[in-house]
């Protein structure tokens, strides 16, 4: 891309700027190249830690903080969109802390200025322990993947995760797939948006 007001020296520049903006407000590689993204000291972590963790939590407890993340992040992406997300909501870490790995899950402006209404709450933080055998990485663009299953190898979908397979299946495939051709699109590609053992449910 061409600006004759523009050189390419200048923007150089302006990209050093910012990379180096960035990583003065960092952790750890600005451009996440060492799979972390961390944003806060490990001390104040460990602090946060130290004021009393929920373990141990039942069946019932596990959905319920499952729904608020779906919830909380679907109301970020509906007043921000995805090129806009991390406005108002960010995932930070993983944090090697004494409690286990730590993943932050925030969302930061829950009450923007150009949104008719107010919530309750203006910012949610969420400081999450994984088991250390979990193995998490992030990259530039916010993205989480977990390389071992959470839910294990001998994990079975519940009952209301079958339900909706046997409900919609791929009713919405054949017309949704005559515009996309990329091999990762394939019918198999949207089995996965039901798995929870993956990264497209959290």
């Amino acid at each position: 891309m061409e600006h004759k007001d523009i050189n390419i020296r200048e923007t150089e520049n302006f990209i050093l700027d910012i990379l180096g903006n960035i990583q003065e407000r960092v952790f750890n590689d600005a451009l996440c190249r060492d799979g972390r993204n961390l944003l806060y000291p490990l001390e104040k972590v460990e602090n946060w830690l130290a004021n009393g963790i929920v373990s141990n939590l039942s069946e019932e407890g596990k959905k319920a903080v499952a729904g608020l993340n779906i919830a909380s992040e679907s109301l970020s992406w509906s007043m921000f969109y995805d090129m806009y997300r991390s406005g108002g909501f960010v995932i930070s870490g993983p944090y090697e802390t004494s409690k286990g790995k730590v993943l932050i899950r925030e969302n930061i402006d829950l009450t923007p200025p150009f949104w008719p209404f107010r919530c309750k709450y203006s910012w949610l933080r969420e400081i999450l322990v994984y088991d250390e055998k979990v193995e998490v990485t992030g990259d530039f663009a916010n993205h989480f993947i977990y390389k071992r299953p959470i839910y294990g190898e001998n994990w079975i979908p519940d009952r209301e995760v079958i339900k909706r397979i046997e409900k919609n299946g791929l009713k919405y495939w054949h017309e949704y797939g005559l515009a996309r051709e990329q091999e990762e699109e394939e019918p198999v590609y949207y089995r996965k948006l039901y798995d929870p053992r993956n990264d497209f449910v959290e």
